[in-house]
């Protein structure tokens, strides 16, 4: 298995750093969560100058037609640099989506304002009661007059504030966690019978709770549950390479704190105990970015998708909280202070590694669709045996 970037990966990569690096710099950062997006419109207008928002999106579609490789790629770089800007919520996730379960019409209307950044998209799926099932949805959608009419809740809607569109999942039949039942449509914010209620998550990032009373959607998306699994896949890799670059950031301001903070007349990493620490913390960095990379070839070549995403974010999301929890250790109390990015790394950490399903319910899901998968592979095997014979 080839871990390393290729050429146009590498080049890729190195583009998103100079971005990071002549947007990026002390201050910032807490500078752009400070504006009303919620962060810096300029530079997300800069990455779509740069054609990374389109770079998920196919050619017929605007897009650069990029594969999952050089989506870590880009996450990676990106997280490195801890930047605010909702690249894995709206594009990844609800474009994404879009472009998997929309019409041509919906994509032709709204994807290339996307992709140039003029309009925001914001996926409302989240549900209290769901917990991590990604299937149990209660919100209702009922056909009325040529429409449809959406009741219900959604409790964590990231970036919905700044939105010029959502899509909203809804149940049109069946129980509460049938996935067959549940249609995808696009509501304006502006549209009656909405409560919005905004709030923070942990790192800082703008969401919404979200109460829909007779709210007329504005059209629905013809696809369904299957096309938001593939989209909830690659927003997980996403997540997983990004986590990946916020890790090996926070590893490297330790690493250097710790060579320049003396106690005893020597340097902390002088300290073999300490040493041991680092290396240990060093090697769960280099396993994680391993992780990504398989999820990602895997993805590309669609063999065994959401069993290798599935074990991927367990593990990255696992080992991105201990690390964080590590590396502030070893800053003492300054670690959490607003002062250090250190802390906000963490804080985004902490998020990630939680989205769509913490590392127990990843590994849960994992186990149970090995189980799935190794089956399907007895069979095909038995059946070629029969075959031969």
């Amino acid at each position: 298995m080839q871990i390393a970037f290729n050429e146009e990966q590498q080049l890729l990569k190195v583009a998103v750093e100079r971005f990071v690096q002549d947007r990026y710099g002390a201050g910032r950062r807490k500078k752009y969560r400070a504006e009303s997006a919620g962060y810096s419109l300029e530079n997300w207008q800069g990455l779509a100058d740069l054609g990374l928002l389109g770079l998920i999106f196919s050619a017929e579609d605007g897009g650069l037609g990029g594969k999952s490789r050089e989506l870590s790629a880009v996450m990676e770089a990106l997280g490195n640099g801890l930047v605010v800007e909702p690249m894995l919520e709206q594009i990844i996730l609800a474009g994404g989506l879009l472009a998997h379960a929309g019409s041509p019409l919906q994509k032709q209307q709204w994807l290339a304002q996307v992709i140039s950044g003029k309009t925001h998209l914001a996926l409302a799926h989240f549900e209290h009661t769901a917990r991590f099932n990604l299937s149990d949805v209660r919100v209702r959608a009922q056909a009325r007059s040529g429409g449809w009419v959406l009741d219900g809740e959604k409790s964590v809607v990231p970036w919905a504030g700044g939105s010029d569109q959502w899509i909203v999942s809804a149940r049109e039949y069946g129980d509460h966690a049938d996935p067959e039942g549940i249609g995808f449509y696009l509501v304006s914010p502006g549209g009656r019978g909405i409560e919005r209620r905004d709030f923070y998550l942990t790192d800082g990032a703008s969401a919404s709770a979200i109460r829909f009373r007779g709210t007329i959607a504005s059209g629905r998306l013809p696809g369904g549950f299957e096309s938001f699994s593939r989209c909830v896949d690659l927003a997980r890799l996403a997540a997983g390479a990004e986590m990946v670059g916020i890790m090996s950031a926070l590893f490297e301001s330790t690493l250097e704190y710790l060579r320049t903070r003396k106690q005893f007349g020597a340097p902390l990493a002088s300290f073999q105990a300490i040493q041991h620490r680092l290396a240990n913390l060093y090697v769960q960095l280099e396993l994680s970015r391993s992780q990504v990379c398989r999820a990602a070839l895997l993805l590309d070549s669609r063999s065994e998708v959401s069993c290798s995403v599935a074990g991927m974010k367990s593990y990255v999301g696992r080992a991105a909280v201990e690390l964080g929890e590590a590396c502030v250790h070893l800053h003492g109390g300054i670690g959490m202070s607003d002062e250090l990015d250190l802390g906000h790394g963490f804080k985004r950490l902490v998020v990630l590694a939680h989205l769509f399903g913490d590392p127990d319910t990843e590994l849960m899901r994992f186990t149970s669709l090995r189980g799935v998968q190794s089956s399907i592979d007895a069979q095909r095997s038995a059946k070629r045996a029969e075959l031969s014979g």
